[in-house]
């Protein structure tokens, strides 16, 4: 939601229904994994 629907943090954490941290946690760790993803296919950012 927080990228896709271009929702910032305080949007995005109302309609999951979960805190602001909360939120940032998940965004954090969601592109982390991505990026480790990414990169065992050999795909570099």
């Amino acid at each position: 939601m927080r990228y896709w629907e271009d929702m910032d943090v305080a949007e995005t954490a109302a309609a999951m229904g979960c805190s602001e941290g909360s939120v940032k946690t998940h965004c954090s760790r969601a592109t982390n994994a991505l990026a480790t993803a990414l990169s065992a296919r050999g795909i570099k950012l």
